[in-house]
């Protein structure tokens, strides 16, 4: 092996779409107030002398607000990150896409030993499976942290009728229910150095295949992940 990490590309893209996600939820709003304001201009100055006087402010509040309907168009995520990366939904087996997750992990040798692989079931998504690896590795990465490495750490994969799903479970102190949705956004994280976007990219990802995400208590009362995606019968 030459050590290169395989899903080192598109992690670099998830987390820039995380970033430009982010971004382009706050400039929406800067635009969306810098509309408003034009709007309230124009509705007090619009019947003013000044306003019948002078055309061109009529002409320059044509132009802002033009202007911010381009600005607007620059923000479409359609575009975002086109250019980097190409994603290849193919039919794969949920369980190579988890395999691949908990062998590229990156968590210490000891904290690996840790992380059982249950999966009794096995199912055909259609998905990137460079995406899903990533999905299923960093939630494997969150739940050995919350176990500060001591595990154990069990992945599942089971069918639920037309659907795969895909459970991470660890024995940590877990996350109350009251937080768990701010612990699915972007740069949530209660650990000081870290980006906080790994269940982000996770929700991210499951969504973008027609599927599911949630959070809720595991057995020994730590945080389960859950991301169910359709199986491949299913999808049109």
């Amino acid at each position: 092996m030459d050590g290169r990490d395989p899903l080192d590309g598109v992690e670099r893209v998830a987390f820039a779409e995380e970033v430009s996600s982010a971004m382009r939820h706050a400039v929406r709003n800067k635009l969306a107030a810098a509309r408003n304001a034009a709007t309230y201009i124009q509705r007090r100055l619009s019947k003013t002398e000044a306003w019948q006087s002078d055309a061109r402010i009529a002409t320059f509040h044509g132009l802002i607000e033009s202007e911010l309907d381009a600005a607007g168009g620059l923000l479409d995520p359609k575009d975002a990150l086109a250019h980097v990366f190409t994603r290849h939904p193919e039919r794969v087996r949920a369980l190579r896409c988890i395999r691949e997750a908990v062998e590229h992990a990156r968590v210490g040798a000891a904290a690996a030993d840790g992380v059982r692989v249950e999966a009794p079931d096995d199912a055909e998504v259609i998905v990137d499976p460079r995406e899903l690896a990533l999905a299923v590795r960093y939630l494997v990465e969150n739940a050995v942290e919350a176990t500060n490495g001591h595990g154990p750490v069990y992945v599942s994969g089971s069918r639920d009728g037309d659907r795969f799903v895909i459970e991470v479970a660890d024995g940590g102190p877990g996350i109350e229910e009251s937080r768990r949705e701010e612990a699915m956004r972007a740069f949530f994280t209660t650990k000081p150095g870290h980006a906080g976007v790994g269940l982000a990219i996770a929700r991210r990802i499951a969504r973008r295949y027609d599927g599911a995400f949630a959070l809720g208590t595991s057995p020994s009362g730590g945080l389960v992940a859950r991301i169910e995606l359709p199986t491949a019968a299913v999808q049109p």
